[in-house]
């Protein structure tokens, strides 16, 4: 069994065949099913004739088949894995702030906040991994501390 969908123009370069997805059927919420993206489509095209945002046709193939409850045209999302990481400390992008080609983050120490430099990796433009400055547990705060302050 497969599963025809849609990627957005903004994420079509991420994807390829072979990548893993994860696919919640609306259906059937119990369980989350697994497969691989098998075609990405080379051409962009409208999501619909009321939908002028462009988007690539892909096809999953779908690693188990359940044919006692899954049927033709049922509503699924798909996730496509972009990358994993075993045992990896990752916070927002949107807490991070560069000053001098630096990245900073503010934790809570003992109730008030402190300003602390970062070392990041990687990240898919929601939330990047911390390679170093921080450990499980600390607390990030969501504002930063503006000019050292």
């Amino acid at each position: 069994m497969r599963i025809e969908g849609q990627v957005s123009e903004v994420d079509a370069g991420k994807v390829k065949v072979g990548q893993e997805v994860l696919i919640d059927i609306d259906a059937l919420p119990e369980k989350t099913f697994t497969g691989a993206v098998a075609y990405v489509s080379s051409i962009l095209k409208p999501a619909s004739f009321d939908r002028p945002i462009k988007v690539l046709e892909i096809i999953v193939d779908l690693d188990e088949i359940d044919t006692r409850s899954m049927r033709p045209s049922m509503v699924a999302r798909l996730q496509i894995v972009l990358d994993s990481f075993e045992k990896a400390l990752a916070i927002p992008l949107s807490v991070i702030r560069v000053n001098d080609g630096k990245s900073y983050v503010s934790i809570n120490r003992d109730g008030n906040p402190e300003r602390r430099e970062i070392q990041i990796g990687e990240d898919n433009g929601v939330v990047a991994v911390v390679k170093s400055g921080l450990e499980e547990g600390d607390q990030v705060l969501r504002r930063p501390i503006v000019n050292g302050q």
